[in-house]
């Protein structure tokens, strides 16, 4: 073998290798403020830690490492915090059908300059117009292209989000407004009347997305999704509120006691607020692993929602082993061992840890 086949033989796999830690490297820098990341390093934290105390006695004197470590349940509060933001600023950059919006704009765009291109005085031949036609619309369209991943990666970089359709329109307008196009007045184009029109009836199936969950610019959110969200906004109501009792800021007793005095209600005095949410922990994972699974049933997912939805899968079954044994302990059907249990967490919360670090950049066509 010569000195340059053995090189490239050794440098090709360091070079691979090279790249795959960069990669790593990046994405660590890049979710290392992400609060679901901080939460579940410190749910597996205290769930160690509380294993090791079970296991050796002697080890009592981390129960105080452990309580301050559980603060991360703060992130509750957060979640609950953001809740008024995504109702009044619905449309962010993960419900936009980007090929929906791209086609309508196109559609929308090119008749424009069909029309200036058969009306310039400069052009007389039938043939000569067809040409540049066909070249200016291919500027045309990586134009709007080009548009549209800017715009969409500046809002999910951002996190940002509109109050309606015609707001996310409206950024685009401005980045026209931007560009030059000898046969496009861009400045003078309206393109607030193509948001109501729905394009998503499209019989191409080469398109790499899901093409029977979107209904007009904005994916359609499918049924089961909308009760998981149901769910989970009420469990973190119910997380803050039993956090407050922790703290001795809300008496649940006295409040339940309070409630139970009217005759429909009488049964809310033998109730728990922990069985309660539990038991809705578990059951917004069920509708979350009942979602995933059907849509990797019944649709036609890209190869990054695939990927996505079969992590949401393992990791909504692993919490809710975890959450479901707790719960069956609470309403005394089985009788797990505190071990077993905090084995549990540590599994579900290390399956959820890396379902995020594994989890596909956001792409834009």
């Amino acid at each position: 073998m010569s000195i340059q086949a053995l090189s490239q033989f050794i440098g090709d796999p360091f070079h691979a290798s090279q790249q795959a830690v960069i990669s790593v490297i990046c994405k660590f820098k890049k979710i290392r403020n992400d609060s679901d990341v901080f939460q579940k390093i410190g749910q597996i934290a205290v769930a160690s830690l509380q294993l090791i105390m079970l296991e050796h006695p002697a080890t009592k004197s981390l129960a105080n490492l452990s309580i301050v470590i559980s603060a991360v349940s703060m992130h509750d509060f957060c979640r609950v915090l953001q809740y008024p933001r995504h109702w009044f600023f619905p449309i962010t950059a993960e419900v936009i059908d980007q090929h929906v919006v791209r086609d309508a704009l196109y559609e929308n765009l090119y008749k424009k300059l069909e029309v200036r291109v058969a009306n310039d005085p400069a052009l007389n031949d039938d043939d000569h117009k067809k040409q540049l036609l066909k070249s200016e619309a291919s500027k045309l369209k990586k134009i709007i292209e080009n548009c549209l991943i800017d715009q969409l990666n500046l809002m999910n970089a951002n996190n940002d989000g509109y109050r309606n359709l015609e707001e996310f329109v409206g950024q685009l307008e401005k980045r026209f407004r931007k560009l030059g196009h000898p046969y496009i007045d861009f400045p003078n184009i309206d393109l607030s009347k193509f948001v109501t029109k729905d394009l998503s009836k499209n019989d191409d199936k080469s398109n790499d997305y899901t093409q029977n969950v979107s209904t007009g610019m904005v994916y359609k959110v499918p049924t089961l999704e909308k009760i998981t969200n149901i769910h989970w906004a009420v469990v973190d109501c119910l997380t803050v509120a039993l956090s407050l009792k922790e703290w001795g800021l809300l008496d649940t007793a006295k409040l339940a006691e309070t409630i139970g005095q009217h005759h429909a209600f009488q049964w809310v005095k033998n109730q728990k607020l922990e069985c309660w949410l539990i038991g809705l922990v578990c059951t917004s994972f069920s509708w979350k692993l009942l979602e995933s699974v059907r849509r990797l049933r019944d649709e036609e997912l890209s190869t990054n929602g695939r990927h996505q939805t079969r992590w949401d899968a393992v990791t909504s079954l692993a919490e809710l082993t975890y959450f479901g044994s707790i719960f069956t302990n609470l309403i005394g059907k089985t009788n797990f061992s505190s071990a077993h249990v905090q084995i549990l967490a540590i599994t579900a919360k290390s399956l959820g840890l890396l379902s995020i670090f594994t989890r596909p950049n956001y792409e834009v066509f």
